[in-house]
């Protein structure tokens, strides 16, 4: 099922029912272990500048559909254990309709989409690389916080300031 699908058959009707949407889209693709988020991800600063190159997908070898910047590589490594990497996910909620989720994790699913740049992983479930396919993964620091972001998301119609929620294209 692709992101407009979704969006349609999933989404809609829970819209209609109730203003404040709670469903994680994702929720039967989590597994049942508890992960562990670590608070050191907003802690020290990163490198300055940020390079665009492809990370490359474990499963399909070539044509990455996630670009992993520089500063995200960097990052990771200051702040992950050698057997963790970073999971995206894409939930709904926000002020723009769907969310952004950075937490460190251990445990790679069955489905998961993996993606490696420079000996760092950036993993992504199977409905939530539907939303953030062709994005940029970044680490970005700013006075008022430093965080994982997605940029430049040819799936978001739409985002938030902050960057944390964005709308989907139909």
């Amino acid at each position: 099922m692709n992101a407009t699908a979704i969006v349609r058959n999933v989404l809609t009707p829970f819209v209609l029912k109730s203003s404040v949407v709670r469903t994680h889209l994702h929720s039967y693709c989590r597994s049942l272990s508890e992960t562990r988020v670590s608070r050191r991800a907003l802690s020290t600063k990163s490198s300055d500048g940020l390079s665009l190159n492809a990370a490359v997908s474990e499963e399909s070898g070539s044509n990455p559909s996630l670009i992993i910047s520089d500063n995200c590589v960097t990052r990771l490594k200051r702040v992950a254990d050698a057997n963790e990497f970073l999971r995206v996910e894409v939930e709904s909620g926000g002020c723009s309709g769907f969310q952004y989720k950075f937490k460190l994790d251990s445990c790679i699913n069955e489905d998961d989409k993996v993606f490696e740049k420079d000996g760092v992983k950036v993993v992504v479930d199977s409905v939530s690389i539907q939303f953030i396919q062709g994005s940029v993964i970044d680490y970005n620091e700013e006075l008022i916080r430093s965080s994982f972001q997605i940029t430049n998301n040819p799936k978001a119609e739409h985002g938030c300031s902050c960057g944390a929620s964005f709308t989907v294209k139909i």
